[in-house]
Order: structure tokens, then C-alpha cells, then sequence
């Protein structure tokens, strides 16, 4: 009853506050700021007694997930407005027939509230096949925003929720306890980032569990795997899992992956009429070193750095720590979850230079599937992260 309490004030909130589109808590009253600010405590708070209690998932917490996942459909998204970028992406592609990484979000239909946010005139940063994913959205939206913020929205909760229940059978197979699934289930940072707001990272989040659920398919394996970098480039990081096979690196399976993906890509950068580099100086993560939002403090460092020592000292940083990350998890021992744990810690917290509290949520549900005290820790710090974030930039 408390969590849906808490959640039904933050709907409240959601549905009052002066802009819908609002970017961050700035755009609050002190009243709401004040009032988010201890729903998000008191959010962390239950779910950190979820975890410590053990508690498991009976009829009363399946009728408070119920109502938690119907208040964050019914309710435009709070603190972001990804879904509007979706939206105005879709426009560039299904009403204006434009290349979408060569043409800016602001060559669609910008609410007047949004006109003067920088990124609208930067192309699409996300992969074809999410952009795929936004054409049923588009399509029965009818150019209204709202319509199709709402469509959208159905699609990332019907991802986790068939995310939640390929979690429950990883955990079976784990035969970890059934716990797990409630605290992933009602993970407030998993809750706001994907469900209310809606951020892709839910459907990364869904195929690379299908990847680890279908472990004795390699076709499947590889479709999923593909799909999950397709969403989003920096997904490429689980790419070396398709190189395993049975637990054992596999030269024919590194091959035939490698091989399947460089096809992928030409492809790719001949559609979009693009050359690799061209892409990567247009692209929102790639146009220059400055911090969005908030960026590590390796990455910080490395922008006090002289010139091009600081490009280096950041790209070399990050690429020694996935080696030997990839060693340390997959070649001397099989461990993937671990593996896909410790990737994005490195990509989020070495090299990234826009930590909004919707990326690191990837890496939740893996740290919670290896039920072992110090990943559960990890999950409940990013927990932490992904919603004190809001708070702590104002």
C-alpha cells in the first residue's frame, strides 16, 4: 500500500505539474521539487526493505504492481522528454521521408516548449531498429504528440513486462530465490526510467535477456544480440558473448559473428548514405568533449587534460578496463552476466559524457539475476543512482 501510495502522488504530480515536457526538476514549483525529492527517498527506501526482508511476490504485491504499471502508463512522462524525441524521429522518417542521421529533430514539428533545447538540431543518436520500433507508434498516432507518447508508452510496458517474465525463468534456471523477481519487478528506477518515461534501454534490456534465455540457439543468440545493438550502438560492448559457445570461446562462431555484423554495418552506412566517420561527427555522443547533464569523473579529468592527451588518456582508460573485463568474465571464466555487469559500469562510469539516470538501469536486472551480496549492493547503489541523480544536479 505504501508504494503505490508513493507512486500515486508522483502521478499526481506528473499530471499537475506546470509543463508536461519538462526537461528536469527546475521546471517544478519548490512545492513539487520539494515533495519528488522525498517520494523518490521514500521509493528507495521501500525497495530496500524488499531487499533486505526477502519478501516474495504473493497476491497482494501482484495487485500493487497492477496498479503501480497502470498509474505510470496513464501518466505522461515526468522528468524527461525522450518520448517527445521519439516522436519528432518518427516524423523525420514516416511523414517527412528524411534520412534521420542526416536531418535534425527540429526539421519536425517541435513543441514550442522544446524549440530552444540544443539536441534539436543534432540527427537521431539511436540505432535502425529502434527507430523501427517507433513506426507502429507513428502510425496510429495520427501526428498528435499525446497519441503517440501513450502508444509508445504501451510498448516499453508490454517490454518489461516480458522482461520481468524472462527474468523469473533466468532465475529459475539460476535456482535463485523467487525474491529476486519482486525486487526487479518493482525496482523504482527500473519503474520511472522505462515504464513511466519510457526510455529504449527497456528494450535493450528485454533482448539481451532473450540472448541469455535462448543460450542453446546460436541463430536466435545472434538475432537478439543484433537487435539489442541495433536499439543502441553502445550495446556493441555485449557483442563478444556471440563469440562463446557451450561456455568455450568459439573461432567459428567469432568468424561467422564478426563477419554477419561487418555486413550489418556496411549496410547500415550505405542506407543512411554516411561514411563511419561522418556519422560519428554528426552523432550526439561523438560531437565533442563537452559534459552533458554530468559526465565521471575519469571522463571530467580527462577534459582537463592538454588537447589530444586527454582524447587518449579517456579512450585508452576505458579500453584497458574491457579487456581485462573481457578476459577476467568470459576467457579465463565463462561468466556473462558478469560480464555484461561490468561493461556498462565501465562505459557509464569511465568514458560516458552524459550520465542520465535512464543509462546505467541496463545494468540492474544482471547484477540482480547473480543473487550474490555484493552484485545485489551494486543494484541497490545504481538504484540509488538512477533516482537521486534528479536531485543531486539541482
Amino acid at each position: 500500500m505504501l508504494i503505490v501510495l508513493i507512486y500515486l502522488f508522483l502521478e499526481i504530480i506528473s499530471f499537475f505539474r506546470s509543463n508536461f515536457l519538462a526537461i528536469t526538476l527546475e521546471t517544478f514549483s519548490h512545492y513539487q521539487f520539494e515533495t519528488t525529492e522525498l517520494l523518490f527517498i521514500f521509493l528507495l527506501l521501500t525497495w530496500l526493505i524488499l531487499l533486505i526482508a526477502k519478501t516474495t511476490l504473493d497476491k497482494k504485491f501482484k495487485i500493487a504492481i497492477f496498479i503501480v504499471l497502470f498509474l505510470c502508463f496513464i501518466s505522461p512522462p515526468l522528468l524527461a522528454v525522450d518520448t517527445t524525441a521519439y516522436a519528432l524521429n518518427a516524423e523525420v522518417i514516416y511523414t517527412n521521408i528524411q534520412n534521420p542521421y542526416t536531418t535534425p529533430l527540429n526539421a519536425a514539428t517541435v513543441p514550442k516548449e522544446l524549440s530552444d533545447v540544443w539536441w534539436m538540431a543534432l540527427p537521431s543518436p539511436y540505432g535502425p531498429a529502434f527507430l523501427l520500433i517507433t513506426f507502429i507508434p507513428w502510425l496510429i498516432s495520427f501526428s498528435s504528440l499525446f497519441a503517440f507518447i501513450y502508444a509508445y508508452k504501451l510498448f516499453a510496458l508490454v517490454a518489461f513486462l516480458a522482461s520481468a517474465w524472462l527474468f523469473s525463468k533466468l532465475r529459475q534456471r539460476e535456482n535463485a530465490p523467487a525474491y529476486l523477481d519482486l525486487l526487479f519487478i518493482l525496482n523504482p528506477a527500473l519503474i520511472i526510467n522505462l515504464v513511466l518515461e519510457g526510455h529504449n534501454e527497456v528494450f535493450i534490456i528485454l533482448f539481451l535477456l532473450l540472448f541469455l534465455y535462448t543460450s542453446d540457439k546460436p541463430l536466435k543468440k545472434l538475432g537478439y544480440m543484433t537487435m539489442a545493438v541495433l536499439i543502441k550502438f553502445s550495446t556493441f560492448l555485449a557483442w563478444p558473448l556471440i563469440w562463446f559457445k557451450n561456455s568455450k570461446f568459439n573461432l567459428k562462431s567469432f568468424v561467422k559473428s564478426n563477419i554477419f555484423l561487418l555486413i550489418i554495418g556496411l549496410i547500415f552506412f550505405k542506407v543512411i548514405n554516411l561514411l563511419p566517420q561522418d556519422f560519428l561527427k554528426q552523432n550526439v555522443l561523438f560531437i565533442n568533449n563537452a559534459c552533458f547533464y554530468k559526465c565521471s569523473p575519469i571522463y571530467s579529468l580527462g577534459n582537463h587534460l592538454p588537447n589530444l592527451f586527454g582524447d587518449y588518456f579517456k579512450i585508452i582508460t576505458f579500453l584497458l578496463a574491457y579487456l581485462f573485463i573481457l578476459y577476467w568474465f568470459l576467457i579465463k571464466r565463462y561468466e556473462p552476466l558478469k560480464f555484461i555487469v561490468w561493461s556498462f559500469v565501465a562505459l557509464f562510469f569511465i568514458t560516458t559524457k552524459w550520465l542520465t539516470p535512464w543509462y546505467p538501469t541496463i545494468i540492474i536486472p544482471f547484477s540482480l539475476l547473480l543473487n550474490n551480496k555484493k552484485y545485489l549492493l551494486i543494484s541497490a547503489l545504481i538504484t540509488a543512482y538512477c533516482l537521486l541523480h534528479y536531485i543531486l544536479l539541482i
